[in-house]
Parts: C-alpha cells; sequence; structure tokens
C-alpha cells in the first residue's frame, strides 16, 4: 500500500505481469471488476493469486501518465533466477571496457551465494570497475542484503539498524564477511522508483560508507518492519513496529533513498528496456514496436558505463604515489 493504494513495487522477472507491460509505481484500482478501494492489501494479493493457468483481469491506474488500462494475466508459477548478468543469463561476459554488470533480480535464499560466483567470473578476467543493478529489484530476504552488502565492506562495518519505540525491536546489523571482495574497485549502483526493501538496504549503506556512487532516480522507500497481532474474534491487526535506518541514521520508510547522480528514464524507456529483458517480451509487438524495444538504450546503464570509465582512466593516468610532490616541496620547473 502507497498513499492508500494498491502500488506496483516492480515487476517480478519473467511473471506473468511483468510480460504484460505492468510497471513499477502503477496502481491497481480493480481487480476482475471489483474496486480496491476499500481492500487491504493481504485481500488484494489473495485476490490476484490463483491456479496456474486461469486468468485475472486487472484495471491499472499510471500516474507517470494519467493514464487508466486494462491488462489480462494469466497465472503461472514464478520461477526466478535472482542474479543474472547484462544478457539476461547467468554466464557473466566482461566486456572491452574491463566494466563488470550484475543485477539482482531479488533477495532470496542464495542471491548473496550467486553474486559471489559472478564476482569470482569477473575478476578472473580482469574486472577493473563494477555495476550492480538494483532497479526493479523489489527486495526480499533482510539477511541477504546484509550478505551482499558485505562483499563490498571491511568486517564490523555497520550495514543497517531496526528501531521501534519499544527498545527491544532495536537491533544493529554489521558485516561479518572476509571483506571488500573486490578490493576497493569503483563501483555504481543503480537504482529506481522499482527498487525497494532490501534493496534500499544495500544501497543506502554502501551510499553511507562512501563505498558506491548511486545512480538513477529515488527509491520506493519501503522499509518498516511489520508485526501481526491476533485478535479474539480470528482477526488480526498488522502494526508497523519498527524501521530500518541507513548507518548514518537516514529513515528508508517513505523517503527512499536519493541518488548521488539523479538519471531519469522517461516511460518508454523504462518500457522498453524491461520489454527487452522479458523472454517473449519483444516478440510479444508489433514489427514497428519491436524495432523501437530491441534499439532502445538504457540512459541510466549508459551514464553508469561512462562515469566507471573516466575513473578507472584517471586512475591509470594518476602518477604512482611515489612521483606526486609531498606537501611544501619545491619544484624547480615551477619556479
Amino acid at each position: 500500500m502507497k498513499d492508500n493504494f494498491v502500488t506496483v513495487v516492480a515487476p517480478m522477472d519473467d511473471s506473468p505481469g511483468f510480460k504484460a507491460g505492468i510497471l513499477s509505481g502503477d496502481r491497481i484500482i480493480r481487480i476482475d471488476g471489483k474496486s480496491t478501494e476499500k481492500m487491504s492489501l493481504p485481500d488484494a494479493v489473495k485476490t490476484l493469486r490463483g491456479d496456474p493457468g486461469t486468468d485475472v483481469r486487472l484495471t491499472v491506474f499510471r500516474p507517470s501518465s494519467s493514464q487508466v488500462q486494462e491488462f489480462k494475466l494469466t497465472r503461472s508459477v514464478i520461477n526466478i533466477d535472482m542474479v543474472k548478468d547484462v544478457n539476461g543469463k547467468k554466464e557473466f561476459p566482461l566486456p572491452d571496457n574491463k566494466i563488470g554488470y550484475v543485477r539482482l533480480v531479488q533477495f532470496g535464499e542464495k542471491t548473496s551465494d550467486d553474486l559471489e560466483t559472478a564476482l569470482r567470473t569477473l575478476r578472473k578476467q580482469g574486472m577493473q570497475g563494477f555495476i550492480l543493478d538494483l532497479r526493479w529489484d523489489p527486495g526480499g530476504l533482510l539477511e541477504q542484503a546484509v550478505d551482499v552488502c558485505e562483499k563490498f565492506l571491511p568486517r564490523g562495518q555497520l550495514v543497517v539498524t531496526t528501531e521501534g519505540r519499544n527498545a527491544a525491536q532495536n537491533s544493529s546489523r554489521y558485516a561479518s564477511g572476509r571483506g571488500d571482495e573486490i578490493k576497493g574497485m569503483p563501483m555504481v549502483v543503480l537504482v529506481n522508483q522499482g527498487s525497494a526493501s532490501a534493496s534500499e538496504i544495500v544501497a543506502g549503506c554502501l551510499q553511507d560508507v562512501k563505498r558506491a556512487i548511486i545512480l538513477g532516480d529515488r527509491t520506493f522507500g519501503k522499509g518498516s518492519v511489520q508485526s501481526i497481532l491476533p485478535l479474539q474474534d480470528g482477526s488480526a491487526l498488522r502494526l508497523t513496529t519498527a524501521k530500518y535506518y541507513t548507518p548514518s541514521h537516514k529513515v528508508i520508510h517513505e523517503q527512499g533513498i536519493t541518488p548521488d547522480i539523479p538519471v531519469t528514464m522517461s516511460e518508454d524507456e523504462d518500457r522498453d528496456i524491461q520489454l527487452q529483458r522479458s523472454p517473449g517480451g519483444l516478440e510479444s509487438l508489433t514489427d514497428k514496436e519491436r524495432e523501437r524495444a530491441a534499439n532502445a538504450h538504457d540512459p541510466q546503464l549508459e551514464r553508469a558505463m561512462d562515469l566507471l570509465k573516466a575513473i578507472t582512466t584517471f586512475s591509470e593516468r594518476a602518477p604512482a604515489p611515489e612521483h606526486r610532490v609531498a606537501k611544501g616541496e619545491k619544484v624547480a620547473a615551477l619556479r
């Protein structure tokens, strides 16, 4: 729920909603013709779910264009690879510019292990800069968010705190891994409105400790801990009991993470990139639409690539430490 609307955080990769073209921020206003105005989030989710092969019709309001659209989705079992390369596979090739790329689809039980495998593959190929793509990643397991951060942080670094009115609900999570696995290599994290929850914990931590540059759009702002309290009549009360905070004590919930470098994409660019990522997404279009989507650019990824290429080029050309002029030293050529 966001602003009292049933709101799509991000369409999950390879899901019926993803393939149909539902976007981050879409508001579901009717399900099978029934208004969601007075419907709770659990009730909406229960209505959306059903047996594989059955259909459900959604009426969606898209705030970015103020349009109302109808979608017919066929329910299916959703199997997701949590970690993918730029081609939507698990091969992780390194381009000539030596900039590695990994996309986290969600934070599942094996996300950090799969990320470690990807980093190992990229390092063996001579990676010099790294892009972690958290766009359209709606989050997942808190422990996995901490484990992902550990891949880039020194042991003992604060990752996230949980704070509530009751001190018993307060906790802190620290990096306990082997240290930065890419040894201080320049790094950019891509985020957008579809980055939520665990994604925001990772982006907020790496931004606060200045380990990575955050680039893209402001994130969704989903960082609360909810407890379910059973009532005597068999119903239950869902109560927000705590919130997540970044290492510098910035609240995530309803605020999101503001990028260091804002790069906004249009709705068309957003849709085309998701179509490129979706298996069979381009095949569902007309010839003209397919050509446009297939050739669409990803301005956020391109900007991240340019930024890392500039950083690595500067690092290569900078004089070695022993050749730099010491403070106060006089140089004859400058007299």
